[in-house]
């Protein structure tokens, strides 16, 4: 979410690639990074809990493609659920939305997730401790969880903490990161809880399910937190080098499953680094197929704390250094405007593309949603908005900031966060959801006796008697004779496909032999294939055997008995079809004679 800039550096002399938008030219509707005009108003939502002071920190997508939109309202924690058209979803709830009072005392969400069972799970702060709050799927409260559906963790008498990010380990505990200061007006320190499934503290971690760590003596701050795929916990930050000042550095720590630090990573489980001279952290962290870790976080632009912030993404490999193919010396910067660019999201597509999403002020006090895509080396990914970059005024001249994203599994990427007209009127919960490059779904069947050999006919040619490929093979007196297809994955995303041939008749049979990439063989039928890269073929072998006994007819001619093979051609059709998109479908002919 947007939060306030507290984060600073150590000099490690790191080179960043920096591209800068100085003339913004929106991308054209329908194109990736666009608007997606078929959800809300133009692609846009905003929503209002009771004209009160409304703010957007989470967004999760639903297996039946509706959104869960969190945060909070005035001093309330608040959800709402919208359909997949961007109304909002009046079986949730009532009409949609959800507010919960825990205690007559500031409270705010910071960061939420939702379980496989569609449990909805906030966590943030409430009278100073740690608080969390676990819906069911249709908005009530969880009475399994804590005490009526919320938990409250105090770090002690004279103590504040604050949640900042959850996560869900694979066995169903929770972990929760953020805040901790021991008494008022001491330094900030990073707190871990991890909670059993119950919501009650895990005795196995930590010191009976929490730990604090003081840095230096000053400032400390986590603000993300994830559960990597081996098991392992990082969580993300800040560190300053002094009390009360702007001077802060990039903190990461990883943990074992115990709470121990992992001395496997960085300087006994602990990195700090400085990207620039003066504040500087991280916000968001994600992990990349490879196992490696992006964190999106913001850097000051000069040596002054004063000056404008950047976006700032840095990759990490699994030991803790930076890896030096990403950007430069393994780090990007991403200017937007001339004005304060605030990260805050961080998201991982199916093919490893990095999205960030934040606030840019792209003139005077006007703040939009800000998101960026980068592919996997960092570059900007020319494909998405202008160069990589979109902004989005979500009202007329609004103050606008992207607080959390999301995947939809068709690609499109959802934002929410908070939206106000101006400084004097009470912000409201903004969505908006963005167009990405469609998935193609595209089969290439031919028929070769070589992959390299012959191109393919295209996709959705069925009608064989105008379009399409097709191979005359002959059979001397009633032989088998075999032949190959090719199918190629001409689409932009993995795919399985649908082969389906011909069955053979009273005179021809038709045997399929598939290679690694579809086991079996069978008279006829529909083969499925493994998945299939983009570009990458599958090869089916096809014997076609005569059966000689129906060719063959005797004639008697002069009292000595003489076999002719009857004459007579036979044609096998072979379609092979997306398992994507089942509209999909390319199609062969196979003539065969005999002689």
């Amino acid at each position: 979410m947007e939060k306030p800039p507290s984060f600073s550096p150590r000099t490690t002399g790191a080179a960043i690639f920096c591209f800068l938008l100085l003339l913004y030219i929106p991308p054209a509707t329908g194109a990736p990074g666009s608007l997606d005009l078929s959800f809300g108003s133009d692609g846009k939502v905003t929503v209002d809990f009771d004209s009160s002071a409304d703010f957007g920190t989470g967004i999760h997508v639903l297996p039946d493609g509706k959104l869960i939109v969190t945060g909070f309202s005035d001093n309330d924690f608040a959800l709402l659920r919208l359909t997949e058209d961007g109304t909002l979803d009046t079986d949730f709830g009532t009409d949609g939305k959800v507010t919960t009072d825990i205690a007559m005392a500031p409270q705010q969400v910071r960061d939420s997730l939702v379980t496989p069972d569609q449990k909805i799970l906030l966590g943030g702060y409430s009278s100073s401790s740690f608080a969390l709050i676990r819906y069911l799927s249709d908005g009530s409260l969880d009475t399994d969880f804590g005490s009526g559906g919320v938990v409250t963790t105090s770090f002690g008498a004279g103590t504040g903490a604050a949640i900042e990010s959850i996560a869900r380990q694979d066995d169903g505990k929770i972990v929760a990161v953020g805040t901790y200061v021991e008494h008022s007006g001491a330094d900030n320190d990073v707190a871990v809880a991890r909670y059993l499934d119950d919501g009650t503290l895990d005795p196995t971690f930590g010191t009976g399910g929490l730990i604090t760590i003081d840095m230096n003596g000053f400032d400390d701050q986590f603000r993300a937190v994830i559960v990597l795929s081996n098991g392992k916990i990082m969580a993300g930050g800040t560190t300053s080098t002094a009390v009360g000042t702007l001077t802060y550095d990039h903190l990461l720590m990883r943990f074992l499953s115990d709470g121990s630090l992992d001395t496997t990573f960085g300087t006994d489980g602990v990195l700090i680094f400085d990207v620039r001279t003066d504040g500087d952290g991280i916000e968001a962290l994600a992990q990349m197929s490879d196992g490696s870790i992006v964190s999106a976080g913001f850097a000051y632009e000069g040596t002054a704390v004063n000056t404008n912030r950047d976006f700032i993404a840095v990759k990490y490999m699994e030991d803790g250094t930076l890896d030096s193919d990403f950007g430069t010396d393994g780090i990007v910067a991403i200017n937007f405007s001339n004005g304060d660019d605030d990260p805050n999201d961080i998201l991982i597509t199916g093919d490893d593309k990095i999205v960030i999403a934040g606030g840019a002020y792209s003139s005077g006090s006007r703040e939009n949603f800000a998101l960026t895509r980068l592919l996997a080396n960092g570059t900007p990914d020319p494909e998405w908005g202008n160069s990589g970059l979109s902004l989005t005024d979500i009202g007329t001249a609004s103050i606008d900031n992207a607080n959390a994203i999301a995947l939809q599994p068709d690609g499109k990427i959802v934002a929410a966060g908070k939206t106000t007209p101006n400084f004097s009127t009470p912000m409201n919960f903004g969505i908006a959801r963005y167009e990405d490059v469609p998935p193609v779904y595209s089969p290439d069947c031919f028929l070769s006796r070589s992959s390299a050999a012959s191109t393919g006919i295209g996709d959705n040619i069925v009608n064989l008697s105008t379009a399409g490929q097709r191979q005359t093979l002959k059979s001397r007196k009633a032989r088998t004779v075999t032949t190959y297809c090719y199918v190629r994955n001409r689409g932009n995303v993995p795919d399985r496909f649908s082969t389906r041939g011909s069955g053979g008749n009273r005179y021809f049979r038709i045997y399929y032999y598939t290679d690694r990439n579809v086991t079996g063989s069978v008279l006829a039928g529909s083969h499925i294939s493994q998945e299939m890269a983009p570009d990458q073929t599958s090869r089916l072998r096809i014997r076609i055997k005569p059966v000689k006994k129906r060719l063959k007819r005797k004639i008697r001619r002069n009292g000595r008995k003489k076999i002719k093979w009857r004459r007579k051609s036979r044609t096998f059709r072979l379609s092979s079809g997306s398992h994507g998109d089942q509209t999909k479908i390319d199609a062969v002919a196979i003539k065969l004679k005999h002689r």
